[in-house]
């Protein structure tokens, strides 16, 4: 078995040496597990944009359709099998869309050799684990075709990283991570990965568990993620990984005192988190609470009655975003609301 994974290559080079390491991190499992996941249609929720893509260059046959539908079966037995309680639409968002431990596996990784012996540790059956193999053998050269433009993320990561150094996010994310969720803050470790998409398309950042899926094209000058951008996928991605527990009570509590708003909260802790506490920390004694932060009247004057409350907060021994703070947070959502 590990003599059929060590041979499944599909950069002529290992692209991953040539990545700077930090919070993005460039990781050829996911790169190629994103487009095979997305291909094989497992999902109908999940973007046609791949699968459109794949078709374009390589017209699907019947052998082909029954090696993607075969694929399709062993990822929602696995899911369904592991997956957690369901969150539905709450005051944080929309929930993740196929993250598992059989995702995770791809993302954690840097080769699909390496991802496919952990899914061995995690219970794929020993029949599936063989198709798999086979599966990704099989395609590899079709799959290289995509792929072997994102020798060119290198550069792409050196940029994503010092845009998150330059603009203190790694200070800043750190911060509101051990503030909003508490103890599970120690073992959430955000990282960056890069992906393969389609030239002319609009890119897109997806959030998979403590994973950020940046989908843009390293070769189109036109696909660029703004420090903001960032900043507002890593809030949205730490707001999600909340403990189920924890979002339904808080959705609870805030439908109660404040309901219809939930769209203002978001973009408030959203702005917050990712553009006021940021400025704070990056310019000191030039920051300016009093900017303008919003169009929305409503989330600009939020925003500027939250920071002072989480500044004050988040100096607290136990730094609990669930506690005070959303209990406050909620509070000033009605009055204004009444305004």
């Amino acid at each position: 078995m590990k003599q059929l994974l060590l041979m499944i290559i599909f950069s002529a080079g290992t692209i991953n040496s040539l990545m700077a390491k930090g919070v993005g991190e460039y990781s050829e499992a996911t790169d190629v597990f994103e487009i095979m996941d997305h291909v094989t249609r497992w999902d109908p929720k999940l973007t046609e944009v791949y699968r459109k893509a794949w078709e374009k260059k390589y017209p699907i046959d019947l052998e082909t359709k029954s090696d993607f539908s075969t694929y399709a079966e062993i990822r929602l037995k696995f899911y369904e099998k592991h997956k957690e309680e369901p969150i539905e639409y709450d005051i944080f968002g929309k929930p993740d869309i196929g993250y598992d431990l059989f995702s995770e596996a791809f993302y954690s990784s840097k080769s699909v050799g390496e991802a496919l012996q952990k899914l061995e540790t995690r219970g794929v059956e020993k029949e599936s684990l063989k198709f798999l193999i086979s599966f990704y053998r099989k395609y590899r050269k079709k799959i290289r075709s995509f792929i072997e433009e994102s020798s060119h993320f290198s550069v792409k990561v050196m940029e994503l990283n010092n845009t998150w150094k330059k603009q203190k996010l790694n200070r800043t994310t750190k911060k509101i991570t051990k503030f909003v969720l508490g103890k599970k803050g120690r073992k959430f470790n955000l990282l960056l990965r890069p992906v393969w998409w389609p030239k002319n398309t609009i890119p897109q950042i997806n959030v998979r568990g403590p994973f950020l899926i940046l989908r843009f094209n390293p070769l189109d000058k036109n696909q660029q993620f703004s420090a903001k951008e960032l900043a507002a996928a890593s809030v949205n991605a730490i707001l999600k990984n909340q403990p189920h527990a924890q979002r339904k009570n808080l959705t609870s509590i805030f439908r109660s005192n404040c309901n219809g708003r939930e769209i203002e909260l978001k973009a408030a802790l959203t702005i917050l988190f990712g553009t006021v506490y940021p400025e704070s920390v990056a310019k000191k004694k030039t920051f300016d609470l009093y900017a303008n932060w919003s169009r929305s009247e409503f989330v600009d004057l939020y925003v500027k009655l939250l920071f002072p409350l989480f500044t004050r907060e988040s100096k607290g021994s136990k730094n609990v975003f669930a506690g005070t703070f959303m209990d406050q947070a909620t509070l000033l959502c009605k009055k204004i609301h009444n305004l």
